[in-house]
């Protein structure tokens, strides 16, 4: 799936209404803790556009990830993922 200018926007306006929601308290003090806060909102948030579970899907990233090349990253993006894990995540939910 390609995003354009509009999905692009949409996306943000998740994760900044689900930063809001969980409050200040979730973002660690350092830059650097902040900075592992929103990439973990955007892979959920990211996951949920994609109709799965984030549970999921961080659970299927995380088995995956340390044997996966890194020139090949792409492929475990949730878009690219949503057909494989669909079904599995629905009986996740």
């Amino acid at each position: 799936m390609e995003y354009d200018k509009l999905e692009g926007r949409q996306f943000q306006s998740h994760v900044v209404a689900t930063a809001q929601r969980q409050g200040p308290q979730t973002v660690p003090g350092p830059d650097a803790g902040g900075e592992r806060a929103v990439a973990i909102y955007s892979l959920i948030s990211s996951a949920k556009l994609n109709g799965l579970n984030p549970e999921a899907y961080l659970r299927n990233e995380l088995e995956r990830i340390a044997d996966h090349p890194i020139n090949r990253i792409e492929e475990l993006l949730p878009w690219n993922l949503a057909t494989e894990l669909a079904p599995d995540s629905l009986h996740a939910a």
